[in-house]
């Protein structure tokens, strides 16, 4: 997988959400595809899971990105595997482990 940066998720207009239509993130929240039309990464999120929230727990969720504060901050591109993957990122090792893949 490699890694994948979180994407801004304020409201800046910019950097964020803030040029995006509710209807827009609504889309990319439970279908997996971008304001401009294109597929976003699928390992990203659980479309599968959003695509089957309700309305009402989608606009709850709209709301919330609305309500946080606008962070001017670009995301970095995403990362192919590297070697080091298992070295930086061990959310599935346990803490009884020492960090690193198949641990």
């Amino acid at each position: 997988m490699g890694t994948l940066w979180t994407r801004n998720l304020t409201p800046h207009p910019e950097a964020g959400l803030g040029q995006w239509s509710d209807a827009q993130i609504s889309r990319a929240i439970r279908s997996g595809v971008s304001r401009n039309g294109q597929a976003l990464h699928w390992q990203g999120m659980t479309w599968d899971h959003a695509s089957n929230w309700d309305e009402e727990d989608i606009r709850a969720l709209i709301a919330y990105l609305r309500l946080l504060p606008a962070v001017n901050k670009k995301i970095q591109p995403d990362r192919a595997p590297a070697a080091d993957d298992c070295d930086v990122y061990t959310f599935w090792t346990s803490t009884s482990h020492t960090p690193g893949c198949g641990q």
